[in-house]
């Protein structure tokens, strides 16, 4: 039997999927970077959006907090190989 994730021989358990811890964690975190790589999207959409609308020295105050979260999400798009496939364009 081989790993799902590296392909590498699975030794033990005969129903046991992964060949280590890093593997199985490995794994777990695609599968649910997958889940939630739509919902990071559509948030900064709407954020770009918003940022858009908002024009005027008396908004600025308001165009700090939304650059930091555009900043932190599009910061986790960069970190996760499985997010930065779907990048918004």
């Amino acid at each position: 039997m081989s790993c799902e994730v590296c392909g590498c021989a699975v030794i033990g358990r005969s129903d046991r999927r992964y060949c280590s811890g890093a593997c199985r964690q490995r794994s777990f975190r695609a599968r649910h970077a997958e889940r939630h790589a739509e919902t990071v999207r559509q948030a900064l959409r709407q954020l770009h959006a918003l940022e858009s609308m908002m024009t005027g020295p008396f908004l600025r105050p308001y165009l700090q907090p939304l650059h930091a979260a555009t900043s932190l999400l599009s910061g986790a798009l960069g970190k996760d190989s499985v997010l930065t496939k779907h990048a918004p364009e």
